[in-house]
């Protein structure tokens, strides 16, 4: 890929993610989010673990 094609590709998934996320925050409730941001973070913290595991 082109220098000018990964940069537009990095710019519509920059404005795809800026999108779901205004639905997502103006779709759940104050409690919804809470509880993605439980399961994100704790998805992270095994992905970290994990990436840190292989090295």
């Amino acid at each position: 890929m082109t220098e000018k094609g990964s940069a537009a590709f990095n710019a519509a998934i920059v404005r795809h993610t800026a999108a779901v996320e205004e639905i997502v925050v103006g779709t759940l409730s104050d409690e919804d989010l809470q509880t993605l941001g439980r399961i994100s973070r704790t998805l992270l913290r095994g992905v970290v673990k994990e990436g840190t595991s292989e090295s």
